[in-house]
């Protein structure tokens, strides 16, 4: 007579992950040239693709002249405009001919989406490049501090401007595991019950590893793709008809 068929409760567990980086913004030196924005907080549209933690904000300057704060908003404005403050840098001091990269003081968690990249000069002698053909800015007159608003100002200006500035942006690689699994009590030791497939990460190699509360499993390969089967000593018949509960964890160097 036929036995009852065994359920199979695998999770599937990523441990680690290298982290790369993505930009948010203009990472060239547009060839315009643009000034006079002291006490001027001027944003410009961003889009992030993918999730990842802030970690500097880069801004080339042509000449330089007093103070700097760099910024990023989300797009919870008006018609999706600035809104909240996500993350700034400290009060710097920019050097000319060069991108001007500072840390952010804090580093939030950003979702992949549309974003604003504000900075506000202290002094309209500041001269830095731009493209007046190619993107989107809202602006707002405040006064230079070290500390931006926590809410873009409200009824801003707004036009088709871009500035060479861009965020720098922490994202781990997603990396995926999927099971197909059907597990017969029947199974004879050594037979394939499970298959593990692998997709995204960071094209390191991957390690898996398998444990649970009983040893009727076993992984036939260190690495995906790799077949989960019945242990040398096949499905106790104690076991028949439990739901089991097994781990496999993907460790990615």
């Amino acid at each position: 007579m036929m036995r009852a068929i065994v359920g199979a409760a695998f999770s599937l567990v990523v441990a680690s992950a290298h982290a790369q980086t993505v930009n948010l913004g203009i990472t060239s030196k547009l060839s315009g040239s643009d000034g006079g924005n002291g006490n001027l907080l001027v944003s410009q549209a961003a889009v992030l693709p993918q999730p990842g933690t802030i970690q500097s904000l880069s801004f080339y300057v042509n000449t330089a002249a007093g103070e700097l704060v760099l910024g990023v908003y989300d797009a919870t404005g008006p018609n999706g405009g600035p809104g909240k403050l996500l993350a700034q840098t400290a009060e710097f001091t920019p050097g000319a001919n060069q991108w001007n990269t500072q840390p952010t003081t804090t580093n939030p968690m950003l979702a992949a989406g549309n974003y604003w990249l504000a900075y506000l000069p202290s002094s309209n002698s500041l001269g830095f490049p731009n493209n007046m053909s190619a993107g989107s800015y809202a602006a707002r007159s405040v006064t230079f501090g070290s500390a931006l608003p926590a809410s873009f100002p409200s009824s801003p200006f707004t036009g088709v401007t871009e500035w060479s500035f861009y965020g720098t942006v922490n994202v781990t690689p997603q990396l995926n595991l999927s099971l197909s699994s059907f597990v017969p009590c029947t199974a004879t030791p050594g037979s394939e019950v499970a298959v593990v497939s692998s997709s995204g990460g960071d094209g390191n190699a991957i390690k898996l590893s398998l444990a649970g509360d009983v040893t009727d499993f076993a992984l036939n390969a260190t690495n995906p793709p790799a077949n989960v089967v019945v242990g040398p000593n096949g499905i106790a018949a104690a076991n028949c008809g439990k739901t089991f509960v097994e781990t496999i964890t993907a460790t990615q160097n």
